[in-house]
């Protein structure tokens, strides 16, 4: 049975996304506990986080699902001036490959770049942010 940490962002890469600017408005959240009984508690870091849903309490950091990511990435851009490249998602190995891809002139297609990861969301929320990170994504 697939849980909730199955589908949605991992918590280092929710944080990511967060200090990239991807939207805050997702189906789960990483949501901090304070134990006030301990000093670290006391001092306002958060003694551990949960993954849960979605909710408006403050500190909180958006958990994406796939589909929450894949609607945010473009399904293709121009590259480096010149070619357009087009999305492709790929699984092998137990490992998501999220590419852009472009054809040359004999049909068969180069790569521009790809992430992968164990966790498809993950491996998109890394292309999202690489695009992030290089001015590829749509202003």
């Amino acid at each position: 049975m697939m849980e909730l940490k199955d589908i949605s962002c991992d918590k280092d890469i929710s944080i990511e996304l967060k200090e990239k600017g991807f939207k805050q408005e997702s189906l789960f959240a990483w949501v901090p506990f304070y134990n006030t009984n301990t000093d670290i508690g006391k001092k306002g870091f958060a003694h551990r986080w949960e993954l849960m849903s979605h909710s408006d309490c403050k500190n909180i950091i958006s958990a994406p699902t796939a589909e929450e990511i894949l609607k945010e990435l473009p399904k293709r851009f121009i590259y480096k001036s010149k070619t357009m490249c087009y999305l492709r998602l790929d699984c092998s190995h137990e490992e998501y490959r999220i590419q852009y891809y472009y054809f040359e002139d004999n049909l068969e297609y180069a790569l521009c770049l790809h992430k992968q990861d164990k966790k498809l969301c993950n491996a998109l929320a890394k292309i999202w942010i690489y695009l992030k990170d290089n001015n590829l994504l749509e202003k």
